[in-house]
């Protein structure tokens, strides 16, 4: 009901954005989203799940006409609206799920992490290189350099230039990063 729910607000996003009119999210949406954030009731790999805006190829299924500027604005839109609106939650979600370890965890804070970077959050990218360098598993050090694939930093540089030359020589690594 979530995705769905999400997914016609992003549809009436991409009309607007089609017909020239002002991209104003439903603020009963983004409060509904929010309440998702806010529910300790959920489990976080569902939570994390739940929070996740369609993507371009669920989009492209839904919309007759396949215009990426159009997706791309709505979804930037609808996260900024969120993110602006929860941005304190979401900081405290991800540093309080970062110290646990089970997988829900993980999911949930990789998730909130992409969110703030998403919605350029000061800090975000720092967080995300935080991230990075404290990694205890692999999937935190992948989550947290394709984070800081979205930004245009110096961070983004310095993680990619220790990851190349720690995981070089071990191609399934490597491989793993090139998909």
């Amino acid at each position: 009901a979530c995705f769905k729910m999400i997914l016609q607000e992003l549809k009436r996003l991409i009309s607007d954005y089609r017909n020239g009119k002002p991209l104003l999210p439903n603020p009963e949406i983004v409060e509904a989203i929010g309440h998702i954030l806010l529910d300790k009731k959920i489990d976080p790999d569902f939570k994390s799940l739940m929070l996740q805006f369609p993507g371009d190829g669920i989009l492209a299924q839904e919309e007759e006409i396949l215009d990426a500027k159009a997706f791309d604005q709505a979804n930037q839109t609808l996260t900024k609206a969120f993110v602006q609106k929860y941005e304190k939650d979401i900081t405290e979600l991800y540093h309080f799920h970062h110290n646990l370890d089970s997988s829900g965890d993980r999911a949930l804070k990789n998730h909130l992490l992409f969110l703030l970077v998403d919605a350029n959050v000061p800090n975000s990218t720092s967080m995300a290189f935080e991230q990075f360098n404290s990694a205890k598993n692999m999937t935190e050090k992948i989550n947290a350099i394709v984070a800081l694939c979205k930004t245009d930093s110096k961070e983004k540089q310095k993680a990619l230039d220790e990851f190349l030359e720690r995981w070089k020589e071990d191609s399934v690594v490597y491989n793993k990063w090139l998909q």
